[in-house]
């Protein structure tokens, strides 16, 4: 069955829906120093940018000017963010670890701190879970044992290394075969077989110990048979292992002024992943993005019911929310949108006469795709994922129809509506949308955050910033190294080409009251 024409309503929904969130095409600059000189230094950066795309799109050298333009702004962007009160403090941050060993020791040791402590905690609950402490009779050994799992729960490195060192001696005093570790001295019998009712097997006959229970992993490592072997290859985990010494000296340089002053900007930046404030953060975010899918998909929901209600509309059009990618789709999936907020579907098989009745659905088509995004940088965040998404549901066999499943349900969609939609940066906006709540910035930053950080992280913008944080004169010659790269690096393309991207993000969001009132204004 070929696809039915785009309704009439829906293009004109989308022609006068408002684009708050617009930006101008092309970024021009200004000729009058004055008048530049009054934009912010990331606005300059923005067109100073765009003009080098411009140039090298047309085989020209950017001019000596935009050049000038552009290390002047990058150096004053970099003098914000290195203000003491107002400044950036990932950045100052970042120029700390630039100037200080400790501080890069730490940032390195605290990458790997996690992974670090699971390791080191493993090797205790192997030996020391406080399951296998229970059942362990008193002595000496349980004692240990105790302050190492005791250690480890606190996050107490030295005092871990403390209970291990003592492990070790009392195996060392214990290396005659008749010491028991748990209580007994050098000479004692070994009656431990004998006297545990766990191991009573051991003085049975044959066909008993045949018979025993498997013995339990929280086991007493006294009263295992294979305690002393588990015992020392703990302790060897714990002791020649480098997962213990990194976490040690990590405490260690905590104490250092450089690593308290670098701690003290990374508070600033926002609390740390895995703390309370940071699940607080995560919980809001989740519920302002639930708030805003459903606004996206309210007003697509009205829309819908406009199309229903018009001629021939003969209930054929739907709303799903949540439309995941099913994995038999054809195409690369990495780093693919793999799910869509919300989706406008028109029957496949919907009656052409006003009024008929309709047959239970066999199919259905894609009309428009909705992303709801909380601000422009998510979105513009978003974008490439967005555009790789639509890249894979385009690769669909026309032929086939494909399950996705959604918070409505499964939905068989037809391989020939997915083929058929655009791919690349143009022609997107008939078939997919940008929906927010955030209000219409009467500035808009035409340079994005992510663009902004790699400017400001680049090796020389570190090392003049670093100059300026110790109060040194700081030469903006340097600068041209960033320069450099902007023109010549593959890795900077997505810098140079920012402000295009940005220009398409904007075109296609849409904020979700106008979406609704062009849904119920729009006229055939």
């Amino acid at each position: 069955m070929p696809l039915p024409p785009r309704p009439a309503l829906l293009d004109e929904t989308l022609r006068i829906v408002a684009r708050r969130y617009r930006v101008p095409a092309t970024l021009a600059g200004d000729t009058d120093p004055t008048v530049s000189s009054q934009r912010h230094c990331a606005t300059r950066l923005a067109v100073a940018i765009d003009q080098a795309r411009q140039a090298l799109a047309s085989a020209t050298t950017p001019p000596a000017s935009v050049k000038q333009c552009f290390i002047d702004a990058l150096a004053q962007l970099i003098h914000e963010a290195m203000r003491p009160d107002q400044g950036d403090p990932a950045i100052q941050a970042m120029v700390l670890r630039h100037q200080a060993p400790q501080v890069r020791e730490y940032a390195s040791l605290s990458a790997g701190a996690e992974a670090d402590r699971r390791d080191v905690v493993a090797a205790v609950n192997a030996i020391a879970h406080p399951a296998k402490l229970e059942r362990m009779p008193a002595g000496a050994l349980r004692t240990v044992l105790a302050r190492l799992q005791a250690a480890a729960s606190a996050a107490s490195w030295p005092a871990l290394a403390a209970a291990v060192a003592q492990l070790e001696s009392l195996r060392g005093t214990a290396s005659d075969p008749g010491k028991d570790l748990a209580d007994g001295p050098a000479n004692a019998p070994d009656n431990t077989a004998a006297n545990d009712p766990d191991n009573a097997s051991a003085n049975a006959p044959d066909n008993a110990s045949a018979n025993a229970p498997a013995s339990d992993p929280a086991t007493d490592p006294a009263t295992d048979p294979t305690n002393d072997l588990a015992l020392a290859r703990s302790l060897s985990r714990l002791r020649d292992g480098a997962a213990l010494e990194r976490l040690q000296r990590l405490d260690e340089l905590a104490l250092d002024s450089w690593v308290r002053r670098y701690q003290a900007l990374w508070n600033r930046n926002g609390p740390r992943s895995g703390s309370p404030g940071a699940v607080a953060q995560g919980v809001a975010a989740q519920q302002r993005g639930a708030a805003v899918e459903a606004r996206a998909s309210q007003a697509l929901q009205a829309l819908a019911d406009r199309l229903n209600a018009a001629p021939h509309g003969n209930a054929a059009y739907r709303v799903v929310t949540s439309m995941r990618v099913p994995p038999a789709l054809p195409g690369d999936a990495d780093r693919a949108k793999s799910e869509w907020d919300a989706a406008l579907l028109r029957r496949a098989d919907a009656p052409n006469v006003p009024n008929a009745p309709a047959a239970p659905p066999a199919a259905w088509d894609v009309c428009l795709l909705v992303e709801a995004k909380a601000s422009v940088d998510a979105a513009s965040t978003d974008f490439a994922r967005l555009l790789r998404g639509l890249a894979r549901l385009a690769q669909a066999e026309p032929g086939m129809t494909y399950p996705f499943h959604t918070h409505q349900g499964p939905v068989p969609i037809r391989g020939a509506s997915l083929a058929a939609l655009p791919t690349g940066n143009t022609d997107l906006s008939g078939a997919v949308l940008y929906c927010s709540d955030a209000p219409a910035d009467p500035a808009p930053r035409l340079l994005n955050a992510a663009c902004r950080m790699q400017l400001l992280s680049a090796p020389a913008s570190v090392a003049y910033a670093s100059e300026l944080a110790q109060g040194r004169p700081a030469d903006t010659r340097g600068l041209q190294a960033v320069w450099q790269s902007l023109l010549t690096s593959p890795q900077w393309a997505g810098v140079l080409n920012q402000y295009p991207q940005l220009y398409l993000v904007r075109e296609l969001m849409v904020h979700a009251d106008d979406l609704l009132a062009a849904a119920q204004q729009a006229v055939m």
